[in-house]
């Protein structure tokens, strides 16, 4: 809004946190982008679909988007997306996926020019999201991405209908035609 000062700052900070990203969140071992852990002092070798949040927010360098890419492949299955690879019968684990997630790394991708893993997790997505509704008339909170049906694990059940699941579905739909 004319600010240049507090422009320029918000400028800087930005750019420190980019590099505090790629420093401290940045896995080369495992090429992909992990929660920072604490006990080892280093990013995570665990593969979780939250990495799709360096591409989606544009920290991810140019030269790391590749790897990044290849290491969100690691996660594709039939429906989609599985959130992690840990099995823990817990909701944010496998064999579930969640909507954001999928909308993060679809956009994320698409933000890099990895516009076919973008697609196929995409259409993995819709496919899975369709079939369940056409024979339950349901839209899901989550999924089990393997065996693409409804999703488990947790503290409570499967909820229906749920809204970000509609949004992401109806916005995938738009933009796949």
């Amino acid at each position: 809004l004319g600010d240049d000062t507090v422009a320029t700052e918000f400028a800087r900070r930005a750019d420190a946190r980019r590099e505090a990203i790629d420093l401290h969140l940045w896995n080369p071992d495992a090429a992909l982008y992990a929660d920072y852990d604490l006990d080892l002092g280093r990013a995570s070798d665990r593969l979780t679909a939250a990495l799709g949040f360096a591409l989606f927010t544009g920290v991810a360098s140019a030269q790391r988007a590749p790897d990044a890419a290849n290491a969100i492949a690691g996660l594709l299955r039939a429906g989609g997306l599985l959130t992690t690879e840990c099995v823990t019968e817990q909701q944010w684990d496998a064999p579930n996926g969640w909507a954001p997630l999928h909308w993060v790394a679809i956009e994320g991708l698409r933000a890099y020019g990895q516009n076919a893993l973008a697609n196929t997790i995409a259409q993995r997505w819709l496919a899975m999201v369709a079939s369940h509704y056409d024979s339950t008339g349901q839209l899901l909170e989550k999924y089990d991405i393997e065996q693409c049906r409804a999703g488990g694990g947790g503290e409570y059940g499967t909820e229906i209908g749920f809204g970000w699941t509609n949004g992401v579905t109806l916005a995938l739909m738009q933009d796949l035609g």
